[in-house]
C-alpha cells in the first residue's frame, strides 16, 4: 500500500509539472496565457492553441495527445516534459479537422517553426563544420610548422656538430704544429750553441797561432 501511495504521489506531481511546464509553453510560444489546469493535449475548438509535432516523431506521439492529461501515465509526463519544445510545440488556432486527432497538426509545412528550427540547426552546423575544417587547416598548417621548424633544428644541430668536429680537427693540427715548432725551435737553440762553441773555439785558435808567431821572430842585434 505504500508503494502504491508513493506512486501516486509521483504521478499527481509530474502531472502538476507537466501542466505547469505546458502552460509556460503555451505562454511563451504565442503570447496567450493557459492556466495550468486548463491546458489540455487535446484542445477544444474554442482554446486558442493546437499541438504541432515533428514528422519523425509523429507516430509516436500522436498517442500522447489523444488522451487527457489526467487521464497518462508517469512515463508519459516525463515524454511530455523532455518533448516540450524540441518533438512538439503549440501554435495558434487553426480551422479544426475531421480527423480524431485534429487537435494535433502534423508539421508537413516547411514554414513552420519545427522546419524553421531544422533549418536554422542545420545552418549551424554548416556553420560550425566550416569552422571546423578553418581549425583543422590551421592546426594542419601549424603542424607542418612545427615539422618544418624540427627539421631545420636538426639541420642546424647537424651542421653545428660538423663545426664542432672541425673545431676538433683544426685545434689538433694546431697543437700538433705547435709541438713540432717547438721542436724545431729547441733543435734550433741545440745548433745555435754548437755554433757558438765552434766560433768561440775558432777565435781562440786565432789569437794563439798570433801570439806563437809573434815569439817567434828574431830579435835585432845592434852592430
Amino acid at each position: 500500500m505504500a508503494k502504491v501511495r508513493l506512486s501516486n504521489l509521483e504521478r499527481r506531481r509530474l502531472r502538476e509539472e507537466c501542466r505547469e511546464l505546458l502552460s509556460k509553453h503555451i505562454e511563451s510560444k504565442i503570447g496567450i496565457k493557459v492556466h495550468p489546469s486548463q491546458v489540455r493535449l487535446m484542445p477544444k475548438p474554442s482554446d486558442p492553441y493546437r499541438w504541432k509535432i515533428i514528422p519523425e516523431r509523429e507516430d509516436v506521439l500522436s498517442e500522447l495527445f489523444s488522451k487527457n492529461i489526467s487521464d497518462h501515465s508517469i512515463r508519459a509526463y516525463r515524454d511530455l516534459c523532455e518533448g516540450v519544445d524540441k518533438t512538439f510545440e503549440a501554435v495558434s488556432s487553426a480551422p479544426p479537422n475531421t480527423n480524431a486527432l485534429g487537435s494535433v497538426v502534423s508539421l508537413q509545412d516547411p514554414k513552420a517553426s519545427f522546419s524553421a528550427k531544422i533549418e536554422h540547426l542545420e545552418n549551424e552546423s554548416a556553420r560550425f563544420f566550416h569552422e571546423l575544417c578553418q581549425w583543422r587547416d590551421k592546426a594542419t598548417a601549424e603542424s607542418k610548422g612545427r615539422q618544418l621548424a624540427e627539421e631545420e633544428a636538426n639541420r642546424l644541430h647537424e651542421t653545428n656538430q660538423q663545426l664542432q668536429g672541425r673545431i676538433r680537427e683544426y685545434s689538433d693540427r694546431a697543437n700538433y704544429l705547435t709541438g713540432q715548432a717547438m721542436k724545431c725551435f729547441e733543435g734550433l737553440d741545440k745548433v745555435l750553441l754548437v755554433l757558438e762553441e765552434l766560433r768561440s773555439g775558432l777565435t781562440l785558435g786565432v789569437s794563439f797561432g798570433s801570439t806563437t808567431s809573434r815569439r817567434g821572430e828574431m830579435p835585432c842585434v845592434l852592430k
